[in-house]
């Protein structure tokens, strides 16, 4: 590949920059590498991406994948295929290691972490790593909004609180959090709406209340306290 630098996105919808047409094969190899850090074996690849073959049959199907990969953004030297492309996931990887060591973090990387692996693909070889992203990026967008309460940052603060109770509706740490960066921001309105449909929504879906401290932090936002 020639002139800017290659870019691979595989939070959210799976993109390759420059812009290329890939077929399903060449794909799903190049979407694997970049979960993987960037680099795996052929033989893990070949045994990920098509699974239900024989060895030899998979083999082949990822020789054939490789090859229709544009030149340059595969290295496939010796045993081992190597991505040579910005990777948007190792990024996001950075920044929740950033947020979960207290670092305040900036828009751009509540904006990395507020998104799925590949979303609209089914292939069982994503589940394990989209559930350990998912866990990932939640926990750092709550420390996230927590860290920007402390630094003043009460915008931020609420996109990180935001984003982390997308992911996760019934987490209740997360809301908290959100409820503190409502606050912070003198939005009392939003803080005890918040409150009110999250308590409903942990009643209704799951019959379960909030803990003593989620009602005491309703309280200082002036809503009210379900019992």
């Amino acid at each position: 590949m020639h002139g800017a630098a290659p870019s691979v996105r595989v939070l959210g919808r799976f993109q390759v920059e420059p812009e290329a047409r890939l077929a399903n094969g060449a794909a799903r190899t190049v979407a694997y590498l970049a979960l993987a850090d960037g680099s795996a074996g052929r033989d893990e690849v070949a045994e990920a991406l098509w699974p239900f073959a024989h060895r030899q049959q998979s083999r082949a199907n990822l020789r054939k994948s490789i090859w229709q990969i544009p030149d340059g953004l595969v290295d496939a030297a010796n045993g081992n295929l190597r991505l040579r492309a910005d990777i948007d996931i190792v990024r996001a990887h950075e920044a929740a290691a950033a947020a979960l060591s207290g670092e305040p973090i900036e828009f751009a990387d509540v904006q990395l972490l507020s998104s799925d692996v590949l979303t609209g693909w089914y292939d069982e070889w994503i589940d394990a790593f989209r559930d350990d992203f998912a866990s990932l990026r939640v926990a750092a967008l709550e420390t996230a909004c927590r860290t920007l309460i402390e630094t003043g940052r009460a915008l931020l603060a609420v996109r990180a609180g935001e984003a982390a109770l997308a992911a996760d509706p019934f987490r209740e740490s997360a809301a908290l959090a959100l409820i503190g960066a409502h606050l912070e921001q003198g939005n009392r309105h939003a803080a005890a709406a918040l409150g009110e449909s999250f308590a409903t929504r942990l009643q209704s879906e799951l019959g379960l209340r909030p803990a003593p401290q989620f009602a005491a932090a309703v309280r200082r936002a002036g809503g009210p306290v379900r019992s």
